[in-house]
């Protein structure tokens, strides 16, 4: 997780008005061998594993499972309120450089969570994302990249409402730096659409 300090709208967005917290996925080739994990408590439990490879001298990739779980809370008679919510995540990750020397990154995830609440029905989140990066150095100065990604999400929450959107989002950016230096010249454009599905308890009008 990196916290950046002062406006940095040139970089990150227009929103990047008085500073920006990213975070920011290792590389593949820091993650590889296989890793299981399994966490217990008296309300929480997880379970993950995650395997990295190498497909070459210069080609990483990792692929990763993750499963969440957390119980219901308690009424005051110490029955159980019917509460409890669960999530599955499947996500991979592949870095490697071209034949010209450029470096790639490959991203891509899908999840699916289970959400009960007190007297409703059960609700569901759903979605997955792709990314995709590529940045080449013309010289010591120069480097020139381009990032794609695309997102899918769908919440649904009986007799209330629904929401499916998928965003897509193109950059390309080129930058030079010097030690007294940085320069920052791209452009950006983003789109993104939803469908509202109107419920007994809440409406959106028009739709």
């Amino acid at each position: 997780i990196e916290v950046i300090r002062g406006p940095g709208a040139a970089l990150w967005g227009a929103n990047a008005v008085n500073g920006v917290i990213s975070i920011v996925s290792k590389p593949a080739r820091e993650t590889q061998g296989t890793l299981v994990r399994a966490v217990a408590g008296t309300t929480n439990r997880e379970f993950a594993v995650r395997y990295g490879g190498s497909t070459g001298p210069k080609s990483y990739f990792r692929v990763a499972a993750q499963g969440l779980e957390t119980e219901g809370l308690r009424l005051a008679n110490g029955a159980d309120a019917g509460d409890d919510r669960r999530l599955l995540r499947l996500s991979s990750r592949w870095d490697g450089q071209t034949a010209g020397d450029a470096a790639f990154t490959l991203q891509s995830g899908v999840y699916r969570g289970l959400i009960n609440q007190v007297g409703q029905q059960q609700s569901t989140v759903q979605g997955g994302h792709f990314n995709a990066r590529i940045e080449r150095r013309l010289s010591e100065v120069v480097t020139l990249s381009a990032f794609a990604t695309y997102e899918h999400a769908e919440r649904r929450i009986p007799l209330t409402y629904s929401e499916i959107r998928d965003t897509g989002n193109i950059e390309l950016e080129a930058s030079g730096q010097k030690p007294q230096h940085a320069a920052v010249l791209g452009v950006r454009t983003r789109a993104s659409a939803d469908r509202i599905g109107n419920g007994l308890a809440l409406g959106f009008v028009p739709t």
